[in-house]
């Protein structure tokens, strides 16, 4: 017991994730497990499938989640190319990698070397821009005057889906920042 509570985290049942404050958190989710990965048994492991479909030639990519999550993201893409390699024996080829990752404004993929791009934010939002035609807000506003009997002002509807959040979604934040309030 003693050791637990030296820990920088506490052990809680997964059924209070959404009441309690769990630092695995992945925007709303926070019921996540994590794997040590930057462990080389752990990624080895955890990757023995993958492997043996390469090495079948069943699989020639990959799209990998949460890569924020990893303790050192650098790390993982150079055992994973080396995995990779290995994998393909003589027959290597390229392996086509994108990575679920919205970048920042300023933020570039260098970092994330032997990746090829995106799950596309980026390029949607981008092509979004293009096709989407601002002078058809106006008809939009008023078609939806007309079904809703509410102005398009969406102010209201913003801060009503806050409180939800907060209410929802946040509730162990919430909690906790009420309580430090309240002190």
């Amino acid at each position: 017991h003693h050791l637990l509570e030296r820990q920088h985290y506490k052990l809680g049942h997964w059924r209070l994730a959404s009441s309690d404050i769990n630092y695995r958190r992945f925007f709303d989710v926070n019921t996540l497990a994590g794997l040590r990965v930057e462990d080389a048994a752990t990624f080895e492991a955890s990757h023995s499938l993958v492997k043996r479909l390469i090495a079948e030639d069943r699989l020639q990519g990959l799209r990998l989640d949460h890569i924020d999550g990893l303790r050192d993201p650098a790390q993982y893409f150079q055992r994973l190319r080396r995995l990779i390699r290995s994998a393909q024996g003589d027959k290597a080829r390229p392996f086509y990698m994108v990575i679920e990752k919205i970048l920042g404004e300023d933020e570039k993929l260098t970092r994330f070397a032997g990746v090829h791009g995106t799950t596309g934010y980026e390029w949607m939002n981008t092509i979004s821009q293009v096709l989407v035609d601002g002078s058809g807000l106006d008809p939009l506003n008023e078609i939806w005057r007309q079904i809703s009997n509410q102005s398009p002002n969406l102010t209201p509807v913003l801060r009503e889906a806050k409180r939800r959040v907060l209410e929802t979604l946040l509730t162990s934040e919430f909690t906790v920042l009420a309580r430090l309030v309240a002190r």
